[in-house]
């Protein structure tokens, strides 16, 4: 996957502020990154087999605000992996405390819409695996 896939698959699904961010954090730990028609049961997944680049999916009829923190809430999970291999629990402690952090750089009005931020800033306090079916 190159970097000008991923601009572009960003720059069409993210908020405009979130978009250079989110490419730092793809050029960091460079993964497939990929569209998939809506699910029923996820609205993104991280993968990462032994010997296989990692990938990560999101679909592709999410709101920009939902598939911005769908994307980060995947990168987490590809950061933990790196960071601890496969023995991790998926929503964990380290996966708690890495998303936060990812999170805190998007936490603006540039970003979400005041509404939702105000929502948001007690779920990256304490996060935990959500679905919105």
């Amino acid at each position: 996957m190159d970097l000008t896939k991923v601009e572009s698959i960003l720059t069409q699904h993210v908020p405009d502020g979130a978009i250079s961010y989110c490419i730092k954090l793809w050029q960091e730990f460079t993964f497939d990154f990929k569209l998939r028609k809506s699910r029923r049961s996820k609205v993104g997944d991280f993968t990462c087999r032994q010997g296989h680049t990692p990938q990560i999916t999101v679909n592709s009829d999410l709101h920009p605000c939902l598939f911005l923190m769908t994307y980060v809430h995947e990168v987490a999970h590809l950061r933990v992996h790196n960071a601890k291999g496969f023995r991790v629990e998926a929503h964990g402690e380290e996966w708690k405390t890495t998303f936060q952090t990812l999170m805190m750089p998007l936490l603006n009005t540039m970003i979400f819409p005041e509404p939702l931020l105000t929502g948001l800033n007690p779920h990256c306090s304490y996060p935990v695996r959500s679905s919105c079916v």
